[in-house]
């Protein structure tokens, strides 16, 4: 029996259609950020081949950081968008790091722009253009530096931006080779990033690698990861459930941003996967909205640890970044985390 040719544009729009399902009742209208390159240029054509009843429109962000490159790659977006007749909205940005790093601070305008864009031209999907390389660039990079199950989960399919407004990832499940044979057969010639050619990143130094490793070790590399955060998130997902189970028995007083009391009885019966879940929870909400740099250097495995320590032990006590303070009261009964009113006083003290 003949194999039929792939067809990436049917695959695309199936796996759009299948996540979308899980918060739409409503007919989609996506808006894809776009930025020139193989993958979003991929995806945009794609959706607007595959979906001919859903409203599909465009958006590119120009992060004002690659000088005359980036000003090639909003035309390009502006002829493709013309081309199929679809709606584009372009921001002009200039990213202003503030403490940042460039790509976080082009990252986190990039996402802003495309929410407000999305809420003016009232989408309610935001497709984004990750493919299967990404997730397995992903996933190693984690493992590299060291993870949990949810780093392991990678990039999610789907997740919630903002109040009906849903990321959705169609391109997921599908290779670059494969974006890049699209765009070839649709006679498109999409930009290029030349960073990604680069060895500054880590995870361009990963995208280069990866060929050798899976030549080296498994040809189904890529696959091989994708199902690996498949699984992951599989896990994850059901370990978040029990772990808000446990949250909402062991929390016995919260004032998100001041303080948070837990009971340690509660804490010490439950197994260390969901215990360690709860700890996390509870180091994230005990710090203002105000101190994001302190929360994330809270967040890591070895305050978690430090925590479970003295929950198990019934004694002790720690200091978490921001002269947030750990201790157990109450008899020991109870473990408290409390952000000092005054920064220069540790709480308790």
């Amino acid at each position: 029996m003949k194999r039929q040719p792939f067809d990436f544009a049917h695959a695309v729009g199936i796996a759009a259609t299948a996540q979308t399902s899980y918060f739409l009742a409503d007919p989609a209208r996506i808006l894809v950020a776009l930025s020139g390159g193989p993958d979003s240029t991929s995806l945009l054509l794609a959706l607007y081949q595959a979906l001919p009843d859903a409203l599909v429109g465009a958006a590119h962000f120009h992060h004002g950081l690659r000088g005359a490159d980036a000003n090639e790659d909003a035309s390009f977006c502006a002829r493709i968008c013309a081309r199929l007749g679809v709606p584009l909205a372009v921001c002009l940005g200039k990213v202003t790091p503030a403490g940042r790093s460039p790509q976080a601070a082009a990252r986190t305008d990039r996402y802003e722009f495309l929410a407000e864009t999305a809420n003016e031209w009232g989408a309610n999907c935001l497709a984004v253009a990750h493919t299967a390389d990404d997730q397995a660039e992903t996933v190693l990079g984690r493992v590299l530096r060291g993870t949990s199950v949810d780093g392991l989960a990678g990039i999610p399919p789907t997740r919630e931006l903002s109040d009906g407004l849903h990321i959705i990832r169609p391109l997921l499940d599908l290779t670059r080779a494969q974006v890049e044979t699209f765009c070839a057969d649709n006679g498109i010639v999409p930009r290029q990033d030349p960073s990604n050619r680069g060895t500054k990143y880590v995870r361009s130094r990963l995208r280069q690698r990866m060929p050798e490793i899976a030549r080296e070790f498994n040809p189904r590399l890529v696959d091989a990861l994708r199902r690996l955060a498949d699984n992951a998130r599989t896990d994850s997902e059901y370990i978040a459930v029990q772990s808000k189970e446990l949250w909402a028995r062991a929390v016995t007083a919260h004032e998100p941003g001041e303080t948070i009391s837990l009971s340690v009885a509660v804490l010490v019966a439950a197994h260390p996967a969901l215990t360690r879940r709860v700890l996390l929870a509870a180091i994230r909400t005990v710090y203002p909205v105000a101190k994001a740099v302190e929360r994330e250097e809270a967040t890591t495995a070895a305050f978690v640890e430090a925590l479970e320590q003295i929950t198990r032990a019934g004694t002790g006590a720690a200091n978490l970044p921001g002269n947030v303070h750990a201790k157990l009261t109450h008899k020991r009964t109870l473990l408290v985390l409390q952000y000092p009113a005054n920064p220069e006083q540790r709480a308790g003290d």
